[in-house]
């Protein structure tokens, strides 16, 4: 008999359950009105925002230098929020053909995804295409759920929700920002009373801008100053590359006596010259182009009470984020949209308008300025270098983007080595075309501040910190080796006292002496610097014309790092060093073996006589006064 069972069909919870699950897959697969999903994005991009910063601030909580700006804490969810932004806005794009990418269920898969690989990211042992991967899993799991009651909750908490954390990081960014304004006020209620007959002190740095090769019609206004001042024609480096060279030029020690390298800052276990004349009442500011190794994070703002360097644009917000990062090394993204230049870049000129503003505000005191051109560092295109897969035109084919989770912005010339000969010259070419935009913004700099009555109470120092390798030795860029087209830089001294006629110094200077020569300069016999006062050399050339002191024996140290191939030079030990005389160049690779160029006959060090026997006297005499530089304490 049948009377008394019920049908499946007519079981009042079973048709309740059937019911519930209708309307879970109706309430998940209805597509959502444009602005509320827009909402959504602005939600969850704020949410990983904030989780990306709590994430930064553990790590700048471990004492590992990360490379963001101080506004990160708003940069990074304003990164973040554009991401997700955009990729609704393809949603609802998409959404024209196919309607079901509108509903919570794809809504949620796309923003949850995103939001998860944004913090995977920073995992930096895990791949990124591994992140991806489970950034996606975790997107379609949560896809599943978007139906159901806590889903629909925070649909309708979206608004609120939004609110909420814009507030929280609006609160973050205005303890930010108080922060820094207070410490900036701090430092100048600080500084004591300078002297009456103190001179300004400003230091230029050309970075990556080697000697050879700075002919008039390259570096027409650098030229038309040295003709009102004391030009070196021997300058060397200490290293070949941006952080250890700078904190000798600001330190007077050795680079390889300091903690500045590849993963670690400038310690404060030496004086920085901008602290000494902070002591002594100098306003100190910093202008940096060098988002790689020159920002405040690399210990080279010690001392500094204002250091501009990330700048705050488009590009900077973007890469704040890790995702932007990740996507700023995306290989294939770059070449298919013919874009390799730095997201955050700084040029010269805007380096020199922050400058210019910044001494107009600031001319109730005597200044310190360093300031930092990058044009001539990598990336530097050839002229007519654009178009792409996407956008075609003249191409330069060479061009690869490589970058690492630390900085994840710079572009490199692949394999530089296999450049044909007509490509080599036209990377030449790059290279001096990037050398006279920063000769233009040098020009317009020094003649503003003489404009202004500022230059003649001036003492300018102007040096490029390391040189580059335009096919040397089969070599490109720096920090690869110690040959001279990585050390010898150009050297320009306006000491701000009267010369008689420009000075030309023949003789061989190290880089180390700046310091010293700023001290020495201003008079103040309190101030001890290691290294050797340039000075002596125009004071001794009776006025003008030919100095005639002894040169210095330059000394210069890398370490092994940031180097792509393991036939480079310093690839062949932990560190390795160099000295340069007036005559020998001489280098000590890590395995020990040595290398001797006779400078002076072979300025191009086509030719080895380390293993000829008549170089034997030289590399004993080199040899000696090498270990007796490392052993000094």
């Amino acid at each position: 008999m049948t009377r008394g069972r019920k049908s499946a069909g007519s079981d009042p919870d079973s048709a309740q359950r059937k019911s519930s699950v209708k309307s879970d897959l109706t309430a998940a697969d209805r597509p959502l009105p444009a602005p509320r999903i827009l909402l959504l994005a602005v939600t969850v991009g704020l949410a990983a925002g904030l989780a990306e910063i709590q994430w930064v601030s553990v790590v700048i909580g471990t004492g590992i230098r990360v490379r963001l700006s101080a506004h990160y804490v708003w940069m990074i969810p304003a990164a973040d929020v554009l991401f997700a932004l955009a990729a609704t806005v393809l949603l609802l794009a998409v959404a024209r053909w196919r309607p079901r990418a509108r509903t919570p269920r794809a809504v949620t898969r796309v923003l949850v995804s995103l939001a998860a690989v944004q913090l995977l990211l920073h995992i930096g042992s895990l791949h990124p295409a591994a992140a991806g991967v489970l950034a996606l899993g975790l997107g379609f799991q949560a896809a599943r759920m978007a139906g159901g009651r806590i889903a629909r909750l925070l649909y309708r908490t979206a608004p609120a929700a939004a609110l909420v954390l814009a507030l929280i990081v609006a609160f973050f960014t205005v303890r930010m920002t108080l922060a820094l304004r207070a410490e900036k006020r701090a430092a100048l209620a600080a500084l004591p009373v300078p002297r009456n007959d103190v001179r300004n002190v400003l230091l230029l740095i050309l970075d990556t801008e080697r000697a050879n090769g700075l002919a008039r019609d390259v570096v027409p206004h650098l030229a038309r100053y040295a003709d009102r001042g004391v030009y070196f024609d021997r300058a060397v480096a200490p290293s070949p590359w941006t952080l250890p060279s700078h904190a000798t030029m600001f330190t007077g020690v050795w680079p390889h006596k300091l903690s500045a390298g590849w993963g670690t800052p400038l310690d404060a276990e030496h004086a920085t010259l901008a602290e000494v004349l902070a002591g002594r009442g100098y306003v100190t500011a910093g202008f940096v182009a060098n988002l790689m190794f020159a920002t405040r994070g690399t210990g080279l703002g010690r001392g500094f009470i204002t250091y501009d360097d990330y700048p705050v644009n488009l590009g900077q917000v973007l890469i704040s984020s890790s995702l932007g990062r990740g996507l700023a090394a995306f290989t294939t993204l770059r070449k298919l949209l013919g874009y390799h230049e730095l997201l955050n870049r700084r040029s010269a000129a805007e380096i020199t308008d922050a400058f210019l503003d910044w001494q107009q505000r600031n001319h109730g005191r005597p200044f310190f300025a360093f300031v930092n051109f990058f044009e001539a560092h990598e990336p530097y295109f050839p002229v007519g270098y654009g178009g792409s897969a996407l956008w075609p035109g003249r191409r330069w084919t060479k061009f690869k983007h490589a970058a690492s989770l630390s900085n994840g912005e710079s572009a490199y010339i692949r394999d530089k080595w296999n450049l044909s000969p007509e490509e080599t010259v036209t990377h030449a070419s790059a290279y001096r075309d990037a050398i006279r935009q920063a000769d233009v913004a040098l020009g317009r700099l020094l003649d503003e501040l003489d404009g202004r009555g500022v230059l003649r109470n001036t003492i300018v120092i102007i040096a490029g910190d390391h040189g580059e390798q335009l096919g040397e030795h089969g070599l490109f860029e720096h920090n690869n080796s110690l040959y001279l087209p990585t050390l010898h830089v150009p050297l320009l001294i306006l000491p701000a006292e009267g010369l008689a006629q420009p000075v030309r110094v023949a003789q061989v200077v190290s880089l180390r002496g700046i310091p010293a020569t700023v001290v020495d300069l201003l008079g103040d016999e309190q101030i001890e610097f290691p290294g050797r006062s340039l000075a002596a050399f125009w004071r001794a050339s009776a006025g003008g014309g030919v100095a005639s002191v002894a040169g210095d024996t330059a000394f210069a140290h890398l370490a092994q790092g940031n180097v792509r191939q393991p036939w480079y030079p310093i690839n062949r030990g932990s560190q390795m060093f160099s000295l340069t005389t007036s005559r020998w160049h001489y280098i000590r690779n890590g395995d020990g073996s040595e290398e001797l160029y006779d400078w002076e006959n072979d300025p191009s060090e086509s030719v080895d006589l380390g293993a000829q026997p008549d170089a034997e006297p030289v590399l004993r005499s080199l040899r000696r006064k090498l270990d007796a530089l490392l052993q000094e304490q």
